[in-house]
């Protein structure tokens, strides 16, 4: 009987972590956010880098504009923060300091008048939305403010 509860036991991990395994780092997001400042109602864009770090962007349930961002690991994801929220038509930027994952994320939106994005002279990842803006974000770690450039 307890080899019967114990293979049991061991087949519902496999599958609760090959579920979490397969999802998207948006639907994760979605299932594990318990803030409701945070909660997705639409994404616009993710993205998962080379090194584990997951950049997700989504509108919230009161039309703000979120970046949520997780690292992978072997389970499947690891919450590193929430990088705040912001109105859509806000030009400025948002800096994000995630401490315990050791890095920075600087994020926010640009019209299709801008062709780049620098930040302390490193250029910024874009990418296209489905509205009349582009998102722009850079990864790093900076002591400082850093300094926005955008060229048209």
């Amino acid at each position: 009987m307890p080899i019967i509860f114990t293979a049991a036991a061991l087949i519902i991990s496999a599958a609760i972590i090959t579920a979490e395994k397969s999802m998207s780092p948006y639907d994760y997001i979605k299932k594990h956010n318990k803030d409701e400042a945070f909660a997705p109602a639409e994404l616009l864009y993710q993205q998962t880098s080379d090194d584990g770090v997951c950049v997700v962007f989504y509108i919230n349930g009161s039309g703000k504009f979120c970046c949520g961002v997780l690292e992978k690991t072997f389970f499947g994801y690891r919450e590193a923060g929430y990088g705040g929220y912001r109105d859509i038509n806000s030009e400025s930027y948002l800096l994000s300091r995630f401490q315990e994952s050791g890095f920075d994320i600087c994020w926010g939106v640009i019209d299709d008048g801008v062709s780049e994005v620098f930040i302390d002279g490193e250029k910024c990842n874009i990418a296209e939305t489905q509205y009349a803006f582009r998102i722009f974000w850079l990864t790093g770690f900076w002591e400082n403010d850093p300094e926005l450039t955008k060229i048209a």
